[in-house]
């Protein structure tokens, strides 16, 4: 059973159709003893007799007959398969599972998940946070298809291949009435002894803003820690205390709170992940043309 063939059983339908091997050719676009060569491997195959010739033309036996249903059944689902992929190749359908760190789902991705779903409305996106290392697991894995870390392209396994999208640079969050008195861009000694609200430990913003502080000498207890951005700046705003954020989060201007660069300077790598392996789809060709194109903004 193993050498049925979709031309095979194309060929034994159109016969049946048109009742003769002569006009199956011509509709096939091949020569007549190729296509009665097509008929009698299947009936090889099969160990039947398929056609029975009455007049001049032929007609399916009984056991032709039974047959014709399960042969337009496989070509019917053949046909369902290359719509199913035609549809992927297109990116008309699609699932992209992505993961990202929590500030970047918030203040980075809206926009390349507004354009991608735009343009390819039937592609479904799930978006999950976390830390670098798990996210760098999780394609390892298989159970993410993309992700964006804060990681430079060396820090990656082997297993994945990565794109450093741009550098993201770290600010001092502060008060609106602290800015007064502290300079333009504050030093790790402006900042050491005020009440510091900063990232939860593991973080690569925590990491980065400690070894920023190590490496002037100074070890800080933060008053402070949390997971969430969103509530640092809230309690920046609210006067209780300095943060040192990622500079994508501080985009918009606030009334309560200014951001100032720091010196010296401290940055974050946003890097794009993949298998190393991988053969992305149309829907996830496209997610990565909007990460990139957000990535020169």
């Amino acid at each position: 059973m193993h050498g049925l063939t979709l031309r095979q059983l194309r060929a034994f339908l159109v016969t049946v159709e048109l009742g003769s091997v002569a006009a199956a050719a011509r509709n096939l676009g091949l020569t007549q003893p190729a296509v009665g060569q097509q008929l009698r491997e299947l009936e090889g195959q099969l160990r039947v007799r398929l056609f029975e010739k009455l007049g001049t033309r032929l007609h399916p036996t009984p056991a032709g007959q039974a047959l014709l249903e399960p042969a337009r059944e496989v070509l019917a689902a053949v046909k369902r398969l290359h719509e199913a992929g035609g549809r992927f190749r297109a990116g008309d359908a699609g699932h992209v599972r992505l993961g990202t760190g929590a500030t970047a789902c918030i203040y980075f991705l809206p926009g390349p998940l507004r354009r991608t779903r735009h343009s390819l409305p039937g592609v479904e996106i799930a978006v999950s946070t976390g830390n670098t290392a798990p996210m760098l697991q999780a394609l390892v894995e298989g159970t993410l298809d993309v992700a964006l870390v804060t990681a430079t392209p060396d820090e990656v396994p082997t297993s994945l291949i990565a794109e450093l999208l741009f550098h993201d640079p770290l600010q001092a969050l502060l008060p609106r009435g602290l800015g007064s008195v502290l300079p333009a861009c504050p030093r790790p000694d402006d900042l050491a002894n005020r009440p510091l609200l900063l990232h939860s430990r593991g973080s690569t913003t925590r990491n980065l803003t400690d070894a920023w502080f190590q490496k002037a000498g100074l070890a800080v207890a933060p008053g402070m820690e949390f997971d969430s951005i969103a509530a640092i700046k809230e309690l920046v705003a609210a006067g209780l205390g300095c943060s040192i954020v990622p500079g994508m989060a501080v985009r918009v201007e606030h009334p309560e709170m200014e951001a100032r660069p720091l010196d010296p300077p401290l940055q974050r790598p946003i890097s794009l992940v993949l298998r190393a392996n991988q053969v992305p789809d149309a829907a996830l060709r496209a997610l990565i043309a909007e990460l990139r194109r957000a990535g020169d903004l």
